[in-house]
């Protein structure tokens, strides 16, 4: 057992396999030699376990508490410096809380902490709730060879078990969770009441930035667990309403190249600018802006963005006031956006996350330009809304869509996407997307970094009881975490909900949503150029050309530096202009080019992919 995290999860329950006759006898052995090395009767008897000690992750440190049962039921409790969480298992319900503000868990992370118990206490390795137990190849780790036993509970997820072939040690677990592989490595060990117990846990990733220690000061074995240990506690209220409302007015945003909303608010009293992004899981400060607020910041972690990995820091007790709501956020993000923002081509001093939708009703009216926030209790969605699931997965919430002929799936719901669609490749591999299509590349990615992604067009799309046609999606990198998992499959993007009214109701596990009145079947934009550009002061430079588009046709390279586009000059003003989304325009438009020796090149736009 341990603690890692805010992971919880648990045992699948199905008839058991020990593979082929000719393995069977080599399992059987390994299992037998580990259930007496770990203390035999009195291993296979631990009826529950309650840990508690110290923790170090994020450069912090910390300490938690846990109660494992064999019976499936987990409590936890976590103080990591700046990070507080806590979760619960149990059959009357399970929960996660973040800084106090209690959800329900998600039941695939439930599952999830069962077949972790059912690891620890060795049910999974005498064949109790999997489906089979494999024999892998030997393996060398830490200078030993070791014998691994693969445990498989079904579903792509994946436990392999390490040890030694002649006393059944336990080096540690390989696992692999939403396609997230991180090795458990158990040290320490001491006889607790005649069972061999760990008290030093790590949990090793591939980033050393992730990694967390555990070290265990007290380690108990049968102790009671009373079903009031596993009560979901009250949340914390994050939001207040000035004057006894319970609700804002509607507040006018900023649709920035019809991709982003930027709020107008405060933060720790300063005026600011709030992007709003539904997929990002905490509020985020740049990092150059939270030293201009002088906020401080402890520990280094890693952020998992659309681009990849970034270093991040955390600091607590951040206040964001929007119109008459008062917004609590006991532990923000902190790191470096201004690549982002030069991506974007607008500053983007805040991110406000999923603190704010949480525990308010967001009504987001794209027709009008203008956001509200509600108290769940007293909010009425409007007469002829329609319903859509909001279902949580891993830490994040998604809706259920159809891809052309395949599946129902999840995809994350994702305001902070400018986009349409993004397709992981867990979907877009086994689908084989990318044959008989017309496929092209365009740069993307966000916070961690930028790269070439396949694109093409998916011919419909199934969301909200409406069939949307020829949306232009792009196809994920494999092993950038953010978009790679395969409890959602997809994401997407605001292209896609800036055609309704969109209401989100996280507290109630749903969305609103109203046709806006220029109608559902709009074309998706799109680039019809191939020229990938970023904007430096007031000239455009080429990053990319897409193969296939018009660009490449008409002979652009990268590095090419355009100063006006159809003779009007890049300026100050140019990000957010109509200018700005020139390469959108109707197929078969014609574009003058000005270069910057002053040279014309002209690009006729066409669809490309």
């Amino acid at each position: 057992m341990t603690f890692v995290g805010t992971l919880c999860l648990l045992m699948a329950t199905s008839s058991t396999a020990f593979g082929t006759a000719a393995t069977q006898d080599t399992i059987s052995d390994l299992v037998h030699r580990y259930m007496a090395w770990r203390g035999g009767a009195a291993y296979e008897s631990v009826a529950s376990v309650h840990e508690k000690g110290r923790v170090e992750a994020a450069g912090l440190k910390g300490a938690f508490e846990q109660y494992d049962g064999r019976d499936g039921r987990e409590r936890t409790h976590l103080l990591l410096g700046a990070l507080e969480s806590s979760s619960g298992v149990s059959p009357s319900g399970s929960w996660t809380g973040n800084q106090g503000v209690i959800q329900e868990m998600d039941s695939a992370s439930a599952r999830d902490a069962r077949r972790m118990i059912a690891l620890e206490l060795g049910d999974a390795l005498l064949g109790r709730g999997v489906v089979k137990l494999v024999e892998r190849p030997d393996e060398t780790r830490d200078g030993h060879r070791w014998a691994v036993l693969g445990v498989e509970f079904g579903g792509p997820d994946r436990y392999d078990v390490f040890l030694d072939r002649a006393t059944g040690k336990l080096l540690g677990w390989r696992i692999t969770q939403n396609r997230v592989t991180r090795f458990r490595r158990f040290g320490d060990w001491r006889m607790v009441a005649g069972v061999r117990m760990p008290f030093l846990t790590e949990d090793l990733f591939k980033n050393p930035a992730q990694n967390f220690v555990q070290r265990d000061d007290v380690i108990e074995l049968n102790v009671p667990l009373p079903d009031s240990l596993f009560k979901r506690p009250e949340s914390i209220r994050m939001a207040q309403f000035a004057g006894g409302r319970t609700e804002t007015d509607p507040i006018p945003f900023t649709f920035y190249n019809d991709r982003r909303i930027y709020i107008p608010g405060k933060v720790n009293g300063h005026r600011v600018y709030l992007l709003l992004d539904s997929g990002a899981g905490s509020t985020v400060l740049d990092k150059a802006y939270a030293e201009r607020l002088g906020v401080k910041t402890e520990g280094k972690g890693v952020a998992n963005g659309t681009g990849g990995q970034v270093g991040m820091a955390f600091a607590r007790d951040v206040h964001v006031e929007i119109g008459n709501m008062t917004l609590r956020v006991p532990t923000a993000i902190v790191l470096d956006l201004s690549s982002v923002a030069k991506q974007l081509g607008h500053p983007m001093p805040v991110i406000l996350g999923v603190d704010v939708f949480e525990q308010l009703i967001v009504d987001v009216d794209f027709g009008r330009h203008t956001i509200a926030f509600h108290d769940p209790a007293a909010f009425q969605a409007p007469p002829g809304a329609t319903t859509v699931p909001l279902n949580a997965s891993a830490g994040a919430r998604t809706v259920p869509v159809r891809i052309e002929d395949g599946p129902e799936v999840q995809a994350d719901f994702d305001i902070g996407n400018g986009g349409s669609l993004l397709l992981f490749p867990s979907y877009w591999r086994p689908h084989h997307m990318l044959q008989h299509r017309t496929v092209s590349e365009r740069l993307s990615g966000g916070v961690g970094g930028r790269h070439a992604e396949k694109v093409l067009t998916v011919e419909s799309l199934t969301f909200a009881g409406h069939t949307f046609h020829d949306i232009p999606a792009s196809l994920t990198k494999p092993g950038i975490q953010a978009v790679n998992g395969d409890r959602s499959v997809a994401n997407l993007g605001i292209q896609m909900y800036s055609r309704f009214r969109v209401m989100t109701d996280f507290p109630h596990d749903r969305l609103y949503l109203v046709p806006n009145a220029t109608g559902l079947d709009a074309p998706f934009p799109r680039d019809r150029s191939g020229l990938n550009i970023v904007k430096e002061d007031k000239r455009l430079r080429v990053l990319l050309v897409s193969p296939g588009s018009p660009a490449q046709a008409s002979g652009w390279k990268t590095g090419d530096i355009i100063t006006a586009v159809n003779g009007h000059p890049i300026g100050a003003d140019y990000g957010g202009s109509a200018l700005s989304r020139w390469a959108e325009g109707a197929a078969g438009t014609k574009v003058t080019l000005t270069l910057s020796d002053g040279a014309t090149r002209s690009l006729t736009l066409r669809d490309y992919y």
